[in-house]
């Protein structure tokens, strides 16, 4: 008599699970809401009649509140769940988005954005801690890889065809897209499950910014890349007429350096090694836009936009994941909200900032400023890359 064998049946991989698939549907549509009206509403502001400055100041004012909005996110989740917080989120980055057609002057304008902050600074936390929340550390990084992908395809979409709808239907045609498509998202979302912020361990003190201390080296060039994406998104449009061509090319190469990172810090089994090229690829990108911009030479600015997009999306990936190899579980919502202060609060600089130098020495000094800037964070960058391993290690040994 021989006995039966039993063959293992390997599990399905976490990643075209439910859940994390409804995140990703959720966090699709979402910001496809969003990125239809970057570059847009700087557009309509200066097409109204303000300054390059005031325009910029409409994505600072957005990003802005974004920022102030993350910082209390942690706490919400932790008192209604993941759920009921991304489908709040979802709501107020949509539903306001109409009322930019009633006016192009610059209050209503600062004041439907400020709006439309808190709700994108709700979903941005908790759509990054949910793939931390829903996903093994084993899986981590090519989920996160996959999550940049439903990011970045709006971007890749949604930037260069919210120009073009605006300039081919009209202004209002993109302001009732960019309020329908959230609304959508909060299909998705409702099929959530109910997840909470981890309490943390009893008799454990600290604040968000007393436990940013292990973070600063991988959120430094987080802060950095993203205040180039923040000056190139709002800026190019303003100085290149290939523009919607080089906005695109910064979206796909950005898709595809985020998933490509994950795919790579999964093999590597660490994150932040990736940090330093994604510095080098971002300032070559940056510099090629600047000289574009001084020659008028498209193929030059595409090749830019290429390369931009690609170092930020590497170090969107790699700063992420070694952001949250960094924090035990309890605090992944905190890992994330200063992932995505430092993501959204480098845009708005970005589009304040560098709007400040585009009204004094022009579009070139200011894509220059912008390289430099981007390059201070090599230091920093180097410095996460060698740490890698010491938290790869630890990492590996908490999961």
């Amino acid at each position: 008599m021989t006995g039966s064998v039993k063959t293992a049946v390997p599990r399905r991989s976490a990643l075209y699970r439910r859940d994390f698939l409804l995140l990703l549907g959720a966090t699709l549509t979402t910001f496809f809401g969003y990125a239809t009206l970057l570059p847009v509403v700087p557009l309509w502001a200066v097409r109204g009649g303000a300054s390059a400055f005031v325009g910029g100041t409409t994505t600072g004012v957005f990003m802005g509140i974004t920022v102030l909005t993350q910082i209390a996110v942690p706490r919400l989740t932790r008192a209604v769940g993941y759920r009921w917080t991304f489908l709040l989120g979802a709501a107020l980055i949509g539903l306001p988005a109409p009322l930019y057609a009633l006016s192009d002057a610059a209050e209503p304008l600062l004041l439907i954005s400020a709006l439309r902050g808190v709700g994108f600074g709700i979903i941005t936390v908790c759509g990054s801690a949910l793939v931390a929340e829903l996903l093994p550390r084993a899986e981590l990084g090519r989920g996160s890889g996959l999550y940049g992908v439903a990011v970045g395809v709006p971007q890749l979409l949604g930037v260069p065809a919210g120009i073009w709808v605006a300039e081919a239907w009209g202004y209002p045609a993109v302001f009732w897209a960019a309020g329908v498509l959230p609304v959508l998202g909060c299909l998705p979302a409702a099929l959530l499950p109910r997840v909470d912020g981890h309490a943390a361990p009893a008799g454990e003190v600290g604040g968000l910014l007393s436990q940013l201390r292990p973070l600063l080296g991988p959120w430094l060039v987080m802060l950095a890349a993203a205040l180039a994406y923040g000056a190139v998104v709002t800026f190019t449009p303003m100085s290149l007429a290939v523009a919607p061509v080089a906005l695109l090319a910064v979206g796909a190469a950005m898709l595809a350096g985020r998933w490509a990172s994950g795919m790579v810090g999964d093999r590597m089994g660490v994150a932040g090694r990736q940090l330093p090229l994604s510095v080098l690829l971002g300032v070559s990108g940056l510099l090629a836009i600047a000289a574009a911009v001084a020659g008028d030479g498209p193929w030059l600015a595409v090749l830019g936009g290429l390369l931009f997009g690609a170092g930020y999306g590497v170090v969107q990936n790699d700063s992420l994941v070694a952001m949250f190899d960094r924090v035990p579980p309890h605090r992944y919502g905190m890992a994330s909200a200063g992932w995505n202060i430092a993501l959204d609060g480098g845009y708005g600089l970005g589009a304040v900032l560098i709007g400040a130098v585009v009204s004094g020495p022009g579009f070139v000094a200011a894509f220059l400023v912008t390289a430099g800037l981007v390059l201070l964070t090599l230091a920093p960058a180097w410095y996460a890359a060698r740490r890698a391993v010491t938290w790869g290690r630890a990492s590996s040994r908490r999961s």
